[in-house]
């Protein structure tokens, strides 16, 4: 809070700034956070410990699951801005 109020002594229009540049969290954004924050401790990815978030042991499992699945795809070095289609 001290740090805040030398910012604003200095140069009153940061935090102005800090808005309009998205720096700082909207009640929107602090809402949808939340309610992503509760799926994952409802899905058994994250628990909540104390004041902090942890990974559980399931969750670390699907995060490497998600790794491999991203590293498996192979991304092109320029995009031709065509859309790929898929064939079902």
């Amino acid at each position: 809070m001290t740090g805040l109020l030398a910012i604003t002594a200095v140069a009153p229009n940061v935090i102005g700034a800090m808005g309009k540049l998205g720096l700082l969290p909207t009640k929107r954004q602090k809402g949808s956070i939340a309610v992503a924050r509760d799926r994952l401790i409802t899905k058994g990815l994250i628990e909540k410990r104390d004041e902090y978030l942890r990974l559980t042991a399931y969750g670390e499992k699907t995060l490497t699951k998600l790794k491999q699945i991203e590293q498996a795809i192979v991304r092109p070095r320029r995009w031709d801005k065509k859309v790929a289609r898929t064939h079902i």
